[in-house]
């Protein structure tokens, strides 16, 4: 994901989450996907996203260029994700070579991808949510194992969750896929009531990709060691949202980040991303309207050293906060 920007997150994979979780979260040396379509060098068009929207499948090939090159609608960026590294590897399109953290000849032909068209996403309201086409039962297979708390991707092979859960070597705390037609991301955790999941069997087909997160702390340990109890330092401020409001100036990227955080949780206020090493540590922000004692919980690559990203619910909510705050403030920690 690229750097943010004082009002709102730039472009970024989702963190995901969103994703971005998501996400927001893209994808170098790819996740590993066991029999996956395409790895002859020729990719495939993905399904077409609305102006400004993403859409999801498997890479193909190695070449970005011959990727995006297959795409029938211009392409603004490539993302995938690392799971050994656990972070999110991004490609802008004519952007400078030196701010793109994705090489033009290292992605793995089977790796799941998210592409972002270029264009100003305009959110309207949801459409059904096509099911997944099912070409058979499929035989579940086994990702490559995250570290806990982390994320894997792959291609389904079955249109079953439970086998597909199954099937794996550690234990996952949640099954997600991005709906292009929606522009959402679709999750199910195992032991939610069913009310809750919005990703099901009816919606998962053999080849769609998706992303697995194992149960498990994410936070290394002795993370934010270095930090004193009661510490007042002036830090960069900015936010990032889930839902579009009236104020075009809060606009930012377009937002979307409405799914789950770093830590497995899902967004919510009282939420932060901050550099991995802070993932835990409580703080309050001097003169925050809200009053708020926040917790680092998400990450994102954008975000370093003391910077903290407040998740807000919706755009207008953080341009009116990040207004009164400025994009500098006193970062009060409490651990």
């Amino acid at each position: 994901m690229p750097a943010r920007i004082p009002i709102a997150r730039s472009h970024r994979a989702a963190s995901a989450a969103a994703a971005a979780v998501l996400l927001g979260a893209a994808l170098l040396g790819g996740a590993d996907v066991a029999n996956a379509e395409g790895g002859d060098g020729r990719p495939s068009p993905f399904s077409t996203p609305p102006p400004g929207g993403l859409t999801i499948g498997i890479a193909g090939a190695s070449s970005l260029e011959a990727l995006v090159a297959a795409q029938p609608f211009e392409v603004a960026s490539v993302a995938t994700f690392d799971v050994r590294s656990q972070r999110l590897l991004l490609h802008v399109v004519d952007g400078p070579a030196d701010a793109n953290t994705l090489a033009p000849g290292a992605l793995d032909p089977g790796a799941v991808v998210l592409i972002r068209r270029a264009g100003v996403l305009v959110r309207e309201e949801a459409a059904p949510t096509v099911a997944g086409s099912s070409t058979g039962p499929g035989v579940a297979v086994a990702f490559t194992a995250p570290p806990p708390g982390g994320i894997t991707a792959g291609a389904a092979q079955v249109s079953d969750l439970d086998a597909l859960i199954e099937a794996q070597t550690f234990r996952v705390r949640s099954v997600s896929t991005w709906d292009v037609s929606n522009q959402r991301w679709l999750t199910y955790v195992p032991g939610a009531p069913a009310a809750l999941n919005t990703l099901t069997d009816e919606h998962l087909s053999p080849g769609l990709p998706v992303f697995l997160r194992r149960a498990g702390r994410t936070a290394p340990s002795g993370a934010g060691a270095d930090l004193v109890e009661g510490e007042r330092k002036e830090e960069r401020v900015t936010y990032y949202y889930c839902a579009r409001g009236t104020l075009v100036s809060g606009w930012g990227d377009g937002g979307g980040f409405c799914g789950h955080m770093r830590n497995g949780e899902v967004v919510h206020s009282g939420a932060a991303a901050c550099a991995f090493r802070l993932l835990g540590t409580r703080f309050r922000i001097e003169g925050d309207p809200t009053g708020r004692v926040y917790t680092c919980k998400d990450t994102g690559s954008g975000v370093h050293g003391g910077h903290r990203d407040i998740w807000f619910n919706s755009s207008d909510e953080g341009v009116r906060w990040a207004a009164q705050i400025g994009p500098r403030a006193t970062v009060i920690t409490l651990h």
